[in-house]
């Protein structure tokens, strides 16, 4: 039965790669190779490609392969697993946004055409960006509720950040156990979640750090470079608070799911409670 879906799924991806290989260089970059310059249109097909076509077909792909578990990991647009959570913080929105103020964290700008070009020319330029947007992650589906950064040096190529979402625990979260058992509730995190801005709630944060620029996995969208060593971000980020006194009752759990290939961590998913 494993051999017939393994060779069932290896045809379908062949289809998908072939049907990408197709639209790319046949329906795309002939059409334009013959209305512009190669250069243009070398340049106009990487654009379609990577940021219209190739996302399409990922997505397609993340929906014929999806397995029916689903674990703690952000998603990307097109539908892969992206950056594992890795903080899990309790207490209302105001705690947090007063927490990473303390620190000296700023909140990210929203991503929208006029600051995703400034990011360019800053990065470009090499010049500092303290509230450079962040590429939505999605999580309980929707994209990410807040989003903070500590800048490594002048550059926006290089930054502390992590990403946060509000959700309302079922129960108040009393314990790690208590924590654990949304953690590894696997409706719990494909449910719709909706939260009230006065009340604790639970924030589940990806915490990571920004290394430079890369070229994205599958459809070679210009993205920044995550560090694989995630357990030192997410440390980070609980150390600071912690000297800040913004947090409370720190505490440890192991995730008995896996973080990926991508990451190098010990899979420990770090919970506390805000001031």
């Amino acid at each position: 039965m494993h051999f017939v879906r393994g060779f069932i799924r290896s045809i379908l991806i062949g289809i998908i790669v072939t049907l990408a290989v197709w639209l790319i260089s046949i329906q795309v970059f002939s059409r334009l190779d013959e209305q512009l310059p190669f250069f243009f249109a070398f340049i106009v097909t990487y654009f379609v490609a990577a940021y219209l076509l190739l996302p399409q077909l990922v997505h397609l792909g993340s929906l014929l392969f999806r397995n029916k578990k689903v674990p703690p990991y952000t998603h990307a647009a097109d539908g892969l697993s992206s950056d594992p959570v890795n903080i899990v913080l309790y207490g209302t929105k105001q705690q947090l946004l007063d927490a990473f103020t303390s620190i000296g964290w700023t909140v990210a700008d929203k991503l929208t055409p006029f600051t995703t070009a400034k990011m360019i020319i800053k990065f470009l330029q090499n010049k500092p960006y303290p509230t450079a947007p962040f590429i939505p992650l999605f999580l309980f589906g929707r994209k990410q509720d807040f989003g903070f950064q500590e800048p490594i040096g002048n550059s926006p190529r290089k930054r502390h950040h992590v990403r946060f979402w509000g959700a309302n625990p079922e129960n108040k979260l009393t314990s790690a156990e208590s924590v654990l058992k949304h953690i590894t509730d696997i409706k719990y995190w494909i449910r719709k979640q909706t939260f009230k801005n006065d009340e604790p709630i639970m924030w589940a944060g990806a915490g990571t750090k920004d290394i430079g620029f890369a070229f994205a996995k599958l459809t070679y969208q210009f993205s920044h470079k995550v560090d694989a060593h995630i357990d030192e971000e997410r440390d980070h980020i609980l150390d600071e608070l912690e000297r800040s006194s913004k947090i409370s009752d720190i505490q440890r759990i192991t995730s008995p799911l896996p973080v990926g290939q991508k990451f190098i961590s010990d899979g420990q998913i770090v919970t506390a409670r805000l001031h």
